[in-house]
């Protein structure tokens, strides 16, 4: 055997990673629609404040006995409902144990999102459709002009399921409102700002604005184009790009983020 490959051996070796195998005992296994089971766990003959989520006998994840399962086919029942109640088109994501349920009726929208093994919310985020591109609008809690429901698997959590047609309808209703933040961006000229759009794009990952930042360049002294075309351009890259949902969103809240400060700064004069 050579030196080389010999290296290589040890470099495999230090990749293999640690297993810790460990048995829990089930105090308790509460059974829930859709296939779905809570195992109350025991260590050592002693409860634990942790439960295991099980369907159909696959482990999903092991939680704390807090966290309230709210379970992916509710989610999509009821939001599914709703949008056939109200004749809006809709579509469905499932990616591992995360699910997406976009609403689209003209140009708003709704995008609801849901996990059954604590790493993400349940969230109904405001869209806005422009020249046939979503915009995600999730916002930081301060900002007041876009709704967001955002709510972690606890009693909160409980709550927004039982009325959460009823929240569905509250933000597609306001999306209504929210279309005036885009025709404001669409009187900002890009040269008035540009030291702030600069900014932005230093701050976005360059893959989604690489090919903005050679369009707006002109602009940036003399043009036509506003902080609208930036936007959405911008948003439109991100929705395109061959990503989880979960990375549109992210990158969508740091785009609004952004642009949001911008306008804010605008707006202070």
């Amino acid at each position: 055997m050579t030196i080389h490959n010999i290296l290589m051996r040890e470099k495999e070796v230090e990749k293999v990673e640690e297993r810790l195998l460990v048995e829990f005992g089930v105090e308790e296994n509460i059974k829930r629609k859709y296939g779905y089971e809570e195992k109350l766990l025991r260590f050592k003959g002693e409860s634990i404040p942790y439960k295991a989520i099980v369907k159909n006998g696959e482990l999903k994840a092991i939680v704390s006995r807090k966290y309230r399962l709210i379970t992916n086919e509710e989610v999509i029942d009821i939001v599914r409902a709703w949008a056939r109640s109200r004749g809006y088109e809709y579509n469905v994501d499932v990616n591992g144990n995360k699910v997406f349920v976009l609403v689209k009726n003209e140009d708003i929208g709704v995008l609801v999102g849901n996990s059954i093994d604590g790493t993400m919310g349940l969230f109904v985020d405001a869209v806005i459709y422009t020249n046939g591109v979503p915009l995600i609008l999730r916002m930081s809690n301060d900002v007041k002009e876009l709704k967001q429901v955002k709510k972690k698997h606890f009693r909160s959590a409980e709550g927004v399921m039982e009325n959460l047609m009823g929240m569905l309808s509250e933000v597609i209703d306001e999306c209504k409102e929210y279309k005036a933040w885009l025709r404001d961006m669409g009187k900002v000229k890009v040269k008035d700002v540009k030291d702030d759009v600069k900014e932005l794009f230093s701050l976005m990952p360059k893959k989604y604005v690489a090919d903005v930042i050679k369009r707006v360049e002109y602009s940036f002294d003399n043009g036509h184009l506003t902080l609208a075309h930036v936007y959405e351009d911008i948003a439109r890259r991100i929705w395109s790009a061959d990503t989880q949902m979960t990375t549109k969103i992210h990158l969508f809240r740091e785009l609004n983020e952004n642009v949001m400060f911008i306008m804010e700064l605008v707006r202070q004069g």
